[in-house]
């Protein structure tokens, strides 16, 4: 239980501590980086991902349900983060939330994503986010659609 308080304590400080060196870029930065990948990935800024780290369960119920991980089966934070393409953390949310996607659609990247994106710059993600909004993602069926099928070829 200790080592569980522990954890909470250190990711909270991570978080707390990264504002002053977390920084989302500027339209300068995006266009620097939209630049670093020719073809598909043209005009990507980042990859995004969640991770979870399991908890003790929550007292209050309310937390409770929102913190229960159905995937894993346990009690969990998690962390949306979005890094560029040197590994630099660009973005990174601690927060509860049942699955990825309940994450990703509750925070600001998509609530407020004009306070985030330029014209046209997207992030690089995985099949939880369904390509809403500015995170792209491969499609989880393509089926015989060859377009698709060559779409996906460049997330591999």
């Amino acid at each position: 239980m200790c080592v569980q308080e522990d954890l909470v304590h250190v990711f909270m400080a991570i978080v707390e501590g990264l504002d002053d060196h977390l920084q989302w870029p500027d339209v300068n930065s995006q266009k620097e980086l939209a630049c670093i990948f020719l073809g598909i990935l043209r005009r990507c800024i980042g990859v995004a991902d969640v991770k979870e780290f399991q908890t003790e369960e929550q007292k209050d119920s309310n937390k409770e349900r929102k913190s229960w991980s159905e995937k894993a089966k346990i009690n969990s934070y998690e962390v949306c983060n979005v890094i560029d393409h040197t590994s630099q953390f660009i973005y990174l949310q601690l927060c509860l939330g049942r699955n990825d996607r309940e994450v990703f659609t509750c925070s600001p990247l998509y609530l407020f994503e004009g306070d985030y994106f330029s014209v046209n710059k997207w992030v690089f993600s995985y099949g939880a986010f369904d390509g809403d909004g500015r995170f792209l993602c491969p499609y989880k069926n393509p089926g015989n659609n060859s377009v698709r099928v060559f779409y996906n070829l460049a997330f591999q």
